[in-house]
């Protein structure tokens, strides 16, 4: 369970988690101990990824005080400052990181520093054009907390029950109960079995997905484009690799 930033200022500094996120990631897969040089790299890094949010919010506020709509508003903004802070990072990381493959003493002495500041930049800032527009939303539509609710049906390819793998929490069923407006986003409505399910458990929600199919259209209440029941979609955190045994029926 997550709660949403009540505030601009604290969805502009969120960026600093994702940051210390990606340093410490760089320091585990080069293998290099975190050192008082990492921590100083810290605040360089922190104030890097704090001016890409800044731009990126400021740009939005502007243009929702121009009477922009919400949703045109956050496109605008992620699109007018997107050059901004890739070329911010890009060429910060391509600056520092020759120092990476450097083998003198004085270089040897700054590596720790730099890990920092090249994979923590280089991870908030993706990061950064992907959650700090959604923290936007849930700020503007004030959701206050969100919950994840996973059920299968397929067992890899083969089509099983319905089973629910982890239940919603006893507090979001009861805020539901006591009247708070819930949003259950999808990314997909299949045959509308799964949604069934979820429909179950919060029927007054307000249910809204990318893709729906004409099977479970009628489960969901909004949803960005419709596709016919024998489209395949494929998102990337399904595509994995999984052993498929050859046509010929041989084992190699």
């Amino acid at each position: 369970m997550w709660c949403s930033f009540p505030d601009s200022r604290a969805t502009r500094q969120s960026a600093i988690p994702l940051g210390l996120a990606g340093a410490i990631f760089g320091h585990w897969l080069l293998g290099i101990k975190l050192t008082i040089l990492s921590m100083f790299g810290l605040f360089g890094l922190a104030g890097i990824v704090v001016n890409n949010s800044i731009i990126l919010v400021s740009l939005f506020q502007e243009l929702r005080a121009r009477g922009t709509a919400l949703d045109q508003a956050l496109v605008d903004a992620a699109c007018g400052r997107l050059r901004a802070v890739l070329l911010t990072s890009l060429t910060t990381v391509g600056g520092l990181v020759p120092l990476l493959f450097e083998t003198s003493l004085q270089a040897q002495f700054l590596v720790p520093m730099v890990v920092t500041l090249v994979f923590g930049l280089g991870f908030a800032t993706l990061l950064v054009l992907y959650l700090v527009p959604a923290a936007i939303v849930a700020r503007e539509l004030n959701i206050r907390t969100v919950e994840t609710v996973a059920v299968k049906s397929y067992d890899h390819q083969n089509k099983g029950g319905i089973q629910v793998l982890k239940p919603i929490s006893q507090p979001v069923l009861d805020l539901a109960k006591n009247g708070s407006r819930v949003l259950i986003v999808d990314d997909l409505v299949d045959t509308g079995s799964t949604a069934r399910v979820v429909r179950e458990m919060l029927p007054g929600a307000h249910f809204a997905t990318v893709y729906a199919k004409p099977m479970g259209r009628d489960l969901v209440d909004t949803f960005i484009t419709e596709v016919s029941q024998d489209t395949w979609i494929f998102f990337p955190w399904d595509l994995d690799v999984a052993y498929v045994a050859p046509i010929s029926g041989g084992t190699d």
